[in-house]
């Protein structure tokens, strides 16, 4: 059994990502799965020779061949390998993927410190030009009356001109720290994000939807595969959830029905009547956390499928038009031109 390591260790690192409901269904699948399938079920059903009243030869394999068409451990290992297929495909898409996430983050707060800068020089040099306008103006003021005119021909006071070239430089320096502001709240906001660990169960961070699609798949496929043979369980098995003391075969080369002997009845339907009801308790964790993943979040995030930090971050592929397009969002629209008037 020291393959079942490997599952166990899939198991342990899906937990990294599962909600609460996914623990608890990782809890029933270790503890009362995969433990007894590695104790008591090998011990109850180790022998599934039956001792059959006949000695015609090929006769009594052919009823234990009948009785157990596959012997129960090996059905019930082949469920939880195919039940486990669905969650090492998804922690090999989710560990190549943390890697291009962990990158594409690192560039946005390159990025957000490169607008940082940009946005000062920016602010920067329209204050510097209206520094200049202020002091060609003040050349142009007419000394009989004392007013200044503006290159549009509207002339006015020393007070006025003073006030309007205050209210611009206030007005440039509210969008400079507005703009400033919110590129530091998305910095914070990846800091924060980086510091927890990226759960592909949490729609609410910079998380890729395609992730959070990705784990609600997981959980659909693998309750899917279990229910599936817990239905053909009851195809396969003549005996159902009761293991009978006694089997009448009539399968040729027996020349009569001939009676058949099972070891330890008991102790095998107590242990079937175990590996049913933790599978029905494993569906029913599943539709849980179907549920608590809520539909809504589902459709939001199909909805927004396309919407992927990887694939706006890449090295060597943060162009200037995606830079000035961050920047007119970072303030909320576009800089207006500064012109006095």
């Amino acid at each position: 059994m020291a393959g079942w390591h490997v599952v166990e260790n899939y198991l342990e690192q899906t937990g990294k990502h599962s909600t609460l409901v996914g623990k608890y269904w990782i809890s029933t699948f270790l503890a009362l799965r995969l433990l007894l399938l590695c104790s008591i079920v090998d011990d109850a059903f180790g022998d599934t020779d039956l001792e059959c009243d006949t000695k015609t030869p090929g006769c009594e394999r052919m009823c234990i061949n009948h009785f157990y068409p596959l012997k129960p451990q090996s059905y019930w290992s082949i469920q939880m390998l195919f039940i486990s297929l669905p969650i090492m495909i998804f922690m090999v898409y989710t560990s190549h993927k943390q890697e291009k996430i962990a990158i594409a983050r690192q560039l946005k707060r390159a990025a957000i410190n490169k607008e940082k800068e940009e946005i000062e020089k920016h602010f920067e040099a329209k204050i510097t030009q209206l520094e200049e306008d202020r002091e060609t103006l003040q050349k142009k003021r007419d000394v009989a009356d004392q007013l200044y005119e503006t290159p549009q021909g509207k002339r006015m006071t020393g007070a006025e001109l003073e006030r309007i070239f205050a209210e611009e430089e206030n007005r440039l320096n509210e969008l400079q720290k507005q703009a400033v502001e919110n590129l530091t709240k998305q910095e914070k906001k990846e800091e924060d994000t980086e510091d927890n660990a990226t759960k592909s169960a949490d729609s609410d961070n910079s998380t890729p939807p395609k992730l959070f699609l990705g784990y609600v798949s997981m959980v659909f496929f693998r309750t899917l595969i279990e229910a599936l043979f817990l239905a053909y369980y009851f195809q396969i098995y003549a005996w159902k959830m009761v293991m009978p003391e006694t089997y009448q075969c009539d399968r040729e080369p027996c020349n009569d029905v001939v009676t058949c002997y099972v070891e330890r009845p008991h102790q095998k339907t107590i242990v079937i009547w175990i590996m049913f009801l933790t599978g029905c308790c494993t569906v029913f964790v599943g539709i849980l956390e179907l549920f608590s993943c809520g539909f809504g979040k589902i459709a939001d995030a199909w909805s927004n499928r396309h919407d992927d930090i990887t694939k706006e971050y890449k090295v060597g592929q943060m162009s200037n038009v995606k830079m000035a397009l961050q920047y007119q969002a970072a303030i909320g629209g576009p800089v207006p031109s500064l012109q006095t008037s």
